[in-house]
């Protein structure tokens, strides 16, 4: 028994603490926003957290403070055990390449390679390392694309495909936690939720923390273990999912 809960324990490392984080645009100017407001928040391995909140919220602010894509005016970020504030901008990089992966509402991938050579450019570009086709086309069986549309280009793809195949490029490397912002946004209903089904299982293969951020509050109530609803910047609360 207690081999097993220690186990646990080690599976349940936090991955990403916020400690009272704000972030300001134009402070001290007229123009001023206040785009975070003493956030406070903690992301374990495993987690699968939803971020609700209307336009103007502070969602994607959110997700780009976490990554280290700004710096808050105020407040304490770590990630992957490791303090971002303060760090240059070339070690804050190297942890984001180490520990992080995007998916977007577009799916971003390179028009001109294959879903296969996606997942082979992102090995090169997070580890330094080479990905074999063999294990590029493992990893896009795992998320239901077979081997023929693994060698195709994205354009010859359905947009439910090209979804999976970036979800599956942020697997690369095994990263701590993967940032989805409105990553369905531009699916229909079935596609959506094929998509978000394939998250989970992307985070589930890597032990990964996943944040998905959305305005689809019946969708993260499906899907999230936890959903934290912003507002002007600030948390105003979180629910368990039913």
């Amino acid at each position: 028994m207690s081999s097993t809960h220690e186990t646990n324990a080690v599976d349940r490392t936090a991955v990403l603490g916020l400690h009272e984080v704000s972030l300001v645009f134009n402070e001290g100017r007229p123009t001023k926003v206040r785009a975070l407001r003493d956030v406070t928040l903690e992301i374990k391995a495993t987690d699968v957290v939803g971020i609700l909140g209307p336009s103007g919220s502070g969602k994607t602010s959110l997700l780009e403070v976490a990554a280290g894509l700004r710096q808050p005016t105020r407040g304490s970020i770590q990630l992957a055990g490791q303090e971002l504030v303060g760090l240059s901008r070339s070690r804050i990089s190297l942890i984001r390449r180490q520990s992080v992966r995007f998916v977007f509402q577009s799916d971003n991938l390179v028009p001109y390679l294959t879903a296969v050579e996606n997942l082979q450019i992102m090995a090169r570009i997070s580890t330094g390392s080479k990905m074999e086709s063999a294990a590029a086309l493992a990893l896009l069986e795992k998320l239901d694309i077979p081997s023929s549309a693994g060698r195709r280009l994205p354009r010859e793809l359905s947009g439910g495909q090209q979804q999976r195949v970036a979800i599956a490029r942020a697997l690369v490397g095994r990263p701590s936690l993967i940032l989805a912002d409105e990553p369905t946004a531009r699916l229909d209903r079935h596609t959506a939720t094929a998509a978000i089904e394939a998250l989970r299982l992307a985070a589930d293969i890597s032990s990964a923390a996943l944040v998905v951020v959305s305005h689809d509050e019946e969708m993260l109530g499906t899907h999230c273990d936890r959903i934290i609803r912003l507002e002007d910047g600030q948390i105003i609360g979180g629910v368990q999912s039913l």
